[in-house]
């Protein structure tokens, strides 16, 4: 005889689901509560302030200096950064309360570069004037899937400009100096701001195509001081940084931070008279755009390349 017998069917256990991250967008200021300054500082993506002009560019560590409630204040610009190992908590000022920041999601816009092309050196004849000139042109895409923001790239470069006379004096026309630390290159439309502006105010959720082009150029003159030019040279390797920041552009609500790795480039060439007598690039060198593999960056400078310059007479 056969016995038959009941079983029952065992539910599997349920398990809670984890409450979703509270979102927060890099490079806004934040309120952050820490009682260890140190590991505030010590880790990658997290800053005090970002304050830059066209002399200098400096990164502030938080500070001790707090807010009237007791909290630091403070921006977190790489969205690679690990925010559980930070023991701390940010003001939810919107619901009046305080968030661990292993709660916390950062949010941050992405840029795709799609193309970049460092066109040859040109001798053009501008108003009389020979110029040799330079462009490297940066097609990308810019996603703004965080927040609001507005687009822009700052250039700092190493350079050396001399001009060699026929007597065989030589007069420098840019000189960054020997200590390899790179200057912030001013192009001439934007003498007094450091950041040269890509895109206009672009909104949430919007993907869009940009390209870029920087013009490099150096006049090319026939003489100096009454003495005849034998040749010109420039060496120079520039860094391109493309920078983001949340609109609205309010240094009390947000700072520039980095969007892509740096881009660097450059040129070594000599400008001489040929064998018909007009002038010719008898060297030419390029370095031609390559993104740098240390990730996100943020660019520092203690000086501008209107400052480096030495002007002829």
């Amino acid at each position: 005889m056969a016995f038959l017998s009941l079983v029952t069917k065992q539910s599997k256990p349920t398990v809670p689901a984890r409450p979703a991250l509270a979102a927060i967008y890099a490079g806004c200021r934040y309120h952050v509560g820490s009682e260890d300054l140190g590991v505030l500082n010590s880790t990658q993506g997290v800053i005090g302030d970002y304050r830059i002009t066209a002399q200098c560019a400096e990164i502030i560590p938080v500070t001790p200096v707090t807010t009237l409630d007791g909290m630091h204040a403070c921006s977190f610009w790489d969205t690679d950064m690990d925010l559980s190992r930070l023991r701390s908590f940010i003001n939810n000022d919107a619901k009046n309360q305080r968030l661990p920041l292993q709660d916390c999601k950062l949010m941050g816009n992405r840029m795709l570069l799609n193309r970049q092309v460092l066109n040859s050196p040109t001798l053009d004849v501008v108003n009389e004037t020979t110029v040799l000139s330079l462009s490297p042109e940066f097609e990308f895409t810019f996603c703004t899937d965080a927040n609001t923001a507005q687009l822009g790239v700052i250039h700092l470069v190493n350079s050396t400009r001399f001009i060699t006379l026929k007597n065989g004096d030589e007069i420098s026309v840019l000189n960054t100096g020997t200590e390899q630390a790179p200057v912030l290159y001013l192009e001439e439309s934007r003498v007094d701001n450091p950041v040269n502006f890509v895109s206009e105010q672009q909104e949430t959720g919007v993907t869009r195509t940009y390209s870029y082009t920087c013009h490099v150029s150096q006049n090319i003159p026939a003489e100096v001081a009454g003495k005849a030019v034998d040749s010109v040279t420039v060496l120079e390797q520039y860094f391109s940084y493309f920078m983001q920041r949340a609109v609205p552009l309010d240094d009390q609500l947000n700072i520039w931070i980095p969007v892509y790795a740096p881009i660097s480039w450059g040129w070594s060439i000599r400008v001489g008279r040929r064998f018909d007598g007009e002038w010719g690039i008898l060297r030419r060198k390029l370095i031609l755009p390559t993104t740098g593999h240390d990730g996100l960056q943020m660019p520092t400078w203690n000086n501008n390349s209107a400052n480096c310059a030495s002007p002829l007479e």
